[in-house]
């Protein structure tokens, strides 16, 4: 009465689609029942498979961090491993989706701390994205992956964090390291993204207050130099953020390192040897990942 009437076999339909919406699936597991690891493997996107859930220790724990966070519109992140020692001055933070880890990930940690004065760092695994979705169904394995890598370098904490913009990741990681200056490190690509207006209600107001919080340090890529990057900054509209923006130029062979070109090896059963740090390379081969 007063409404339209769904046929049977329509309903039916409708809520097959419900049910397997990957989308769907995860909001369902963050209001109360905890998923378990064969429903995150399930959804698409990664390089889990339900074969190997027994054998990966401590998955759960990643899974409960990732349905931990809250939803969109609060600032709260999960941090997996805290850093094993005192509060730092200043921590660089290296946020990405880490599919996998690789060489290159790990040698902007060990420089960029070298190159904003600091021994600690924090591996941020970005479970949203401004411009691409990050998937869900391998976030726990890749925080595993994380936190195996982080537990070679005691300084070195991990989170997992469901926010796109550096203005809100800093304002949910300042309570975490709450003496600390955040130095996120970045590559060219992502800079262009930070002072793009449409990311933004007001982006003077939203950059003031991400830079009394926060600085950056921008690592080339094979794509662009130095010489690039410091025009861009030069810029007018950009100038007055420049002390707080440092520069690391990287090796060549570094800076074309990507998590594409390692899942397209593995996919093709070649080497990734010097492509992911050891630790990195030793999981993926245990676990089979990525095939």
């Amino acid at each position: 009465m007063g409404g339209i009437r769904i046929p049977t076999c329509m309903s039916f339909l409708l809520e097959l689609l419900r049910l397997y919406s990957p989308w769907q699936r995860y909001r369902w597991c963050g209001t109360g029942s905890r998923p378990t690891s064969q429903q995150v493997a399930s959804l698409p996107g990664g390089p889990y498979h339900p074969s190997m859930d027994p054998e990966i220790p401590g998955l759960s724990r990643y899974v409960e961090a990732l349905t931990d966070l809250s939803p969109a519109g609060t600032k709260e992140v999960c941090l997996v491993r805290e850093l094993d020692s005192d509060p730092p001055d200043v921590l660089l933070v290296l946020d990405a989706s880490f599919n996998p880890p690789t060489t290159a990930h790990w040698s902007l940690v060990q420089k960029g701390c070298d190159a904003v004065g600091t021994e600690h760092a924090a591996l941020v695994l970005a479970s949203a994205n401004v411009d691409k979705d990050a998937g869900i169904s391998d976030l726990a394995v890749r925080l595993a992956m994380l936190d195996e890598l982080a537990a070679t370098r005691p300084q070195t904490a991990v989170a997992t964090c469901g926010y796109a913009r550096f203005v809100d990741k800093a304002d949910a990681l300042g309570p975490l390291f709450p003496q600390a200056r955040l130095v996120f490190a970045i590559g060219h690509d992502t800079l262009l993204r930070l002072f793009d207006e449409k990311y933004y209600e007001t982006m003077d107001a939203e950059l003031e207050v991400l830079f009394s919080k926060a600085g950056f340090l921008v690592a080339n890529r094979d794509t662009g130099d130095l010489a690039q990057t410091e025009a861009y900054l030069d810029d007018p509209a950009r100038r007055s953020y420049r002390e707080a923006i440092q520069l690391l130029p990287l090796p060549s062979n570094l800076a074309s390192i990507s998590s594409s070109e390692v899942r397209a090896r593995l996919g093709r059963g070649a080497s990734i040897r010097g492509l992911v740090p050891s630790p990195t390379e030793a999981f993926i081969a245990r676990f089979d990942l990525y095939k």
